[in-house]
């Protein structure tokens, strides 16, 4: 089931293999809350008059990401997370990738929120988990060693083209949201994501299976090519 989805030229952008087995510990945890958060339809959305003095609901920076208007957008989000997010974490490690996907959701809505305060946008509730996968889509092409996708789309381009089409076909969605996500993901440097793996030495990991629980290791924090793969096979990196 978790093995399905987009075609084999997709996965090189993400540095893993299509074939690995198991659903590891970030993915699973962020889906159970989503899913957690849709039974018990609790009104989580941000508000950005919410957020700011003098109510300071600051929560809501957050818990609007696993909160979804209708099943649709809950499916959307919970089909991404099981064929692309679990992929990105067996790339970054469990630490780094939940660390990354709850500031992937906080920062934007932050300032979306300050934007919305300055008169930019229009005020109202927005949620759904799409701003926090714009944000780690957006880190993930930056670092890309793959430079195109199909010889055609430069990979640093597929975010901003997604984001279009997302406005153009869903003119509904939250657009500005959407771009502060990707502005943020655009922003993680090299060395930001590697000084997250410290968290990793917290004991509660290390009694967590390997294939559950998937650490930093060997692993670089960046996607690989076909070749950098095919050197790491052989036992020797170029």
């Amino acid at each position: 089931m978790f093995n399905r989805g987009p075609p084999n030229w997709f996965w090189p952008l993400f540095g893993t293999k299509q074939s690995e087995s198991g659903f590891p510990l970030g993915s699973a945890c962020l889906l159970a809350v989503a899913l957690f958060v849709w039974f018990i339809d609790a009104d989580l959305c941000l508000n950005p008059e919410l957020v700011l003095p003098p109510h300071m609901q600051v929560w809501r920076l957050l818990t609007y990401s696993f909160c979804h208007k209708g099943a649709p957008s809950l499916l959307c989000s919970a089909a991404l997370l099981i064929v692309l997010s679990q992929r990105q974490e067996r790339r970054w490690g469990t630490v780094r990738f939940l660390a990354l996907s709850l500031l992937s959701a906080t920062a934007p809505a932050l300032i979306y929120a300050l934007l919305v305060y300055l008169g930019v946008g229009s005020p109202g509730p927005v949620c759904g988990y799409s701003v926090a996968h714009f944000a780690m889509l957006s880190a993930h092409c930056r670092h890309a060693r793959q430079r195109k996708i199909l010889h055609r789309v430069p990979v640093p381009a597929l975010p901003w083209l997604v984001l279009g089409l997302t406005s153009l076909l869903l003119p509904d969605s939250p657009a500005l949201l959407h771009l502060c996500g990707v502005c943020v993901g655009t922003s993680y440097s090299s060395s930001f994501v590697g000084w997250l793996e410290k968290g990793e030495g917290l004991a509660v990991f290390r009694s967590l299976p390997h294939n559950f629980f998937i650490p930093s290791g060997t692993r670089d924090q960046l996607p690989l090519t076909s070749t950098d793969r095919r050197c790491e096979q052989r036992g020797y990196r170029k």
